[in-house]
């Protein structure tokens, strides 16, 4: 079933529009009960709040609200707190607060895997009279949230690329495993306390609306239990992003494709909390460890043979960018002069030459940011040329770093300046 639904899905992803090329925009979207590959700045914080019904024996809401905060680039931890309400049409059975603390990093700077740890603590505060509602042979809760004790679990999440209909198909994974310790209504059996979960979550569709963007993706969640047996959950849902506003929505459906039975229904939002003290002057950022190729302006492709390196800077130029919503941003070009002795070609190689060079290399650096996102009326491009130096033309060994592109912000106040 899972196999048919899903091959479905991907063939009517060309009516519906263009998927998202790259996977760097999908390191951003948020995933239901997986953690997802989107890692917080330093000084910075996600507040997530998703709320979510389910079917079943036991109908239950759910209100899940998690803090996100980056103690450094690579690193960040999460605290947050599940509350349960289970009820019936003619019985409410109670409340059940979970507590659940992770810390998630990147394995290197350069890296898109990142592993996850994590303890989940169930508090039971159901109410354990008699059950008197119109559901037969209901004896108690047997449910995740209703059994008091501990989880702790481990895993790695990463975005991926998979290769589809002559296009990358973005790919959020995660695979974890959880061990349970102290419930009593779990069986007294290593094969059942013992559980891993794997997520394959394609974005199948993205586009950009004005200010908003939304991409639909399609998470696929199995359970496998070793005794028990196996569970896969289909989820698709809609994520709408405004990146000026920090705040992103998503709202979707569970489906039980094999195993369990229950029906979920979910909505939420997700909003990022900037640094406390945002600058309000302009913002510098250099680069000079893109790489072009002699005399050209080729960033990525073929032709550039450290165009895996540039993809990963321009993918953190992306992140940097964007702690900055509402800025303008001017991309300059700078190279090196090869006849800056020269009184007569040295100016001729200037005009001619480094100028149209150095704006067409600042023009890819925008194109490539466009590329992730960024929207292109925040920027601007300008051609330097050799005009503006760091180091003496003589000093031939620290050349590379007249050769760079420099990314100028200015606050929304300075847009008319």
């Amino acid at each position: 079933m899972l196999f048919f639904w899903f091959l479905g899905v991907i063939f009517l992803v060309p009516s519906l529009g263009s998927p998202v090329s790259g996977g760097v925009e999908a390191q951003s979207l948020f995933l239901i009960d997986s953690p997802s590959p989107r890692m917080v700045e330093r000084k910075t914080g996600d507040l997530a709040q998703t709320t979510s019904a389910e079917t079943g024996a036991m109908p239950l809401v759910a209100n899940r609200t998690f803090l996100t905060v980056g103690l450094v680039d690579d690193l960040q931890v999460t605290a947050g707190v599940v509350a349960v309400n289970y009820r019936d049409d003619d019985f409410y059975l109670g409340t059940v607060a979970a507590l659940e603390g992770r810390i998630k990093g990147k394995v290197t700077s350069g890296s898109a895997v990142m592993p996850y740890a994590g303890v989940i603590y169930y508090r039971d505060d159901l109410r354990w009279e008699s059950y008197e509602g119109s559901l037969p042979n209901v004896a108690s809760v047997i449910s995740p949230y209703g059994d008091p004790g501990w989880d702790l679990y481990c895993g790695v999440t990463s975005p991926m690329s998979l290769p589809l209909l002559g296009q990358d198909l973005p790919l959020l994974a995660t695979l974890s495993y959880a061990r349970t310790l102290g419930r009593d209504h779990f069986p007294d059996s290593e094969g059942y306390k013992n559980r891993v979960f794997l997520n394959l979550a394609p974005v199948l569709w993205y586009r950009s609306f004005g200010r908003a963007r939304a991409a639909w993706v399609v998470q696929n969640r199995a359970t496998l239990w070793m005794e028990r047996g196996y569970m896969v959950e289909v989820l698709p849902q809609m994520v709408v992003d405004l990146p000026r506003e920090a705040v992103s929505f998503h709202a979707g459906v569970g489906l039980p494709a094999l195993g369990g039975g229950v029906y979920r229904f979910f909505a939420g939002f997700s909003a990022r909390i900037p640094p406390a003290s945002m600058p309000r002057e302009q913002a510098f950022i250099t680069v000079t460890d893109l790489f072009f190729p002699p005399n050209q302006a080729v960033l990525l492709g073929p032709e550039n043979e450290r165009s895996g390196e540039n993809r990963r800077i321009l993918r953190r130029l992306y992140r940097d960018l964007r702690k900055y919503p509402g800025y303008t941003v001017l991309i300059e070009g700078h190279t090196s002069f090869v006849h800056w002795n020269d009184p007569v070609r040295g100016p001729r190689e200037q005009e001619q030459v480094l100028i149209p060079l150095s704006r067409a290399r600042a023009d890819a650096v925008r194109d490539a940011l466009v590329e992730l996102g960024i929207d292109p009326a925040r920027m601007r491009t300008e051609g330097r040329g050799a005009s503006e130096p760091v180091v003496p033309f003589g000093e031939t060994g620290e050349q590379w770093r007249n050769r760079r592109v420099e990314l100028i912000l200015s606050p929304p106040e300075r847009e008319g300046s």
